[in-house]
């Protein structure tokens, strides 16, 4: 069963990605800010990150900066969630090497989809 680890300080925000992957036989991983998000990365090595940006210390980008250049974490696939859609923001994630960017607030569908596109798992509805 392939592994998401989920790093997100909105608890609200971090259990519903947790349901929407877990429903599609994901098992997601729960981290509440980037420095655990670190750290459980390395020990579990998941096969997707699915990060916030806007977190209190260790924010994603700088989760995002940290794993990529580490050998085992960085060819991990990245997406970074977040309210901020400028222009600016976007870039600098795609920058870093994000693999996807979704802004809040997204569906659980299109949550699933850019999970389903990274993992590539076939689309079931």
């Amino acid at each position: 069963m392939e592994k998401i680890l989920v790093i997100e300080d909105e608890k609200d925000v971090r259990e519903n990605n947790h349901r929407a992957a877990d429903s599609r036989g994901f098992t997601a991983i729960g981290a509440e800010n980037g420095a655990l998000g670190v750290r459980l990365a390395r020990e579990l090595l998941p096969d997707m990150i699915l990060s916030d940006i806007l977190m209190p210390g260790l924010d994603g980008y700088g989760v995002l900066a940290t794993l990529s250049q580490e050998r085992l974490t960085a060819a991990i696939p990245f997406i970074l969630s977040t309210a901020r859609v400028t222009r600016e923001d976007t870039r600098k994630g795609m920058d870093l090497g994000a693999d996807d960017y979704i802004t809040k607030p997204f569906t659980r569908k299109e949550l699933l989809n850019a999970i389903h596109t990274r993992t590539g798992k076939q689309k079931f509805w």
